[in-house]
């Protein structure tokens, strides 16, 4: 009986989860939505300039972010900045990524590590997410994918298509996988295996092109 009962509140926890993720990336694909129509970019500059890459040294974490992080039980979307929109074809991912890579950022979205590069410039465009149901799923299955495959990037009017060329593990603290590159490059980092988040799968890409 016991056992039953905690497979029903697991799975009500996990639905309830589903549901506040979908609201929320609603309600950030409005905001995104409404940035764009208006020109406001949150972010500038390329890597290594006056924009994000400038402070790439300062804001690198001591470790990759960890899937059994707490769920952020005080989450505040007024908090959160969506900076632009991924989507990997091969495990029918869209989702809306925000500025940041805290338990807040990543709670109901995909994280942009701060002081790496953006979206279509030259320098590594790195981004985090979580893979299980309580701290979120978003890549749950990015596992599947494989060399050649796309990551697309929506970015206020413009569509970047990377392609994977990079599939590997590390530990927590390879934060190196983070630096800077010579050549627009996305790097996804999530925790592997699930729920135990041990290392950190890396997939990373090269653009291939920009469509205007």
């Amino acid at each position: 009986m016991l056992l039953i009962l905690a497979g029903a509140a697991l799975f009500f926890f996990g639905f309830r989860s589903k549901w506040q993720e979908k609201s929320v990336q609603g309600q950030l694909r409005t905001i995104y939505a409404g940035q764009v129509a208006s020109g406001q970019l949150p972010l500038k500059g390329p890597e290594g300039e006056s924009g994000p890459g400038a402070e790439t040294e300062k804001t690198v974490p001591p470790v990759l972010p960890d899937d059994r992080e707490e769920a952020a039980e005080d989450f505040d979307i007024s908090r959160l900045r969506p900076l632009a929109i991924l989507k990997i074809p091969k495990i029918k991912i869209e989702a809306v990524m925000v500025e940041g890579v805290t338990p807040n950022d990543l709670r109901f979205a995909l994280g942009h590590f701060p002081g790496t590069g953006l979206p279509g410039q030259k320098g590594n465009l790195a981004v985090a997410g979580h893979r299980n149901f309580i701290t979120g799923d978003f890549f749950g299955h990015l596992d599947k994918v494989a060399l050649g495959d796309e990551l697309i990037v929506e970015y206020y009017g413009e569509t970047y298509i990377y392609t994977v060329t990079e599939i590997f593990v590390v530990e927590p603290g390879d934060t190196w996988v983070l630096n800077p590159a010579p050549e627009p490059q996305i790097t996804l980092v999530t925790c592997t295996p699930p729920r135990v988040s041990t290392h950190r799968l890396i997939v990373r890409g090269l653009l291939g092109n920009a469509d205007k």
